[in-house]
């Protein structure tokens, strides 16, 4: 897995990498018959986005990952093509056994898992609709199919600011490089359970 680099560009790194895996399993041209946001007025082309955020409660807490949603709208003239792309896309992106194990995602991006929603209505209905190419005046009429897709993906590295004062740098180490359980933390007091340190409850050994 490959760190970002930097929490505000996390998102595009993501962004970037599931776009570029989706014009391989395609076999499309990126920024011609694949492009990411915006259209080029292709009648034959898919364009993807990550867009929302998918649980806006983690927003409140401190993290080194985000689930997205992201969508890609497929269009193509030929509907049994738009159904291969489809029936293509659903073939390579099953979990399966391994759980995107091999993945060359999570070998040299920040994204963690890249996935068709598991859900219904992930993949839409197959519709029709109209295209505008570009510097012409006139509307191509095309087959339209969108899929969404959960989108995973590390936001920070180890030590990059992310603290609450319970926990303190989630992932981060000490001098040797072991983890440490609760730095930036309290250390005074400690808590049932806790084996080291004097609370304060108990009177330290009689030493004499």
């Amino acid at each position: 897995m490959m760190e970002p680099e930097s929490m505000e560009l996390s998102l595009t790194q993501a962004e970037d990498a599931c776009a570029r895996e989706l014009c391989r399993l395609l076999r499309l041209n990126p920024g011609s018959t694949f492009t990411v946001a915006t259209s080029k007025g292709l009648p034959d082309a898919a364009i993807f986005d990550i867009g929302h955020l998918y649980s806006g409660e983690v927003a409140s807490f401190p993290s080194n990952a985000y689930c997205f949603r992201a969508k890609l709208d497929m269009y193509n003239r030929d509907r049994t093509a738009l159904q291969a792309w489809i029936m293509r896309l659903l073939d390579a992106m099953h979990i399966g056994h391994n759980y995107f194990k091999d993945s060359p995602l999570r070998e040299d991006t920040n994204v963690v898992n890249f996935e068709i929603a598991p859900e219904t209505g992930c993949v839409s209905d197959i519709t029709t609709t109209k295209v505008e190419p570009f510097n012409t005046q006139r509307q191509i009429q095309t087959f339209l199919a969108t899929i969404i897709f959960n989108v995973v993906f590390i936001c920070k590295g180890e030590g990059e600011g992310n603290t609450d004062p319970e926990h303190g740098i989630i992932g981060a180490t000490d001098e040797t490089g072991a983890e440490v359980d609760n730095p930036g933390g309290s250390s005074g007091g400690g808590s049932i359970g806790d084996t080291g340190g004097n609370g304060g409850d108990d009177p330290p050994p009689d030493e004499g």
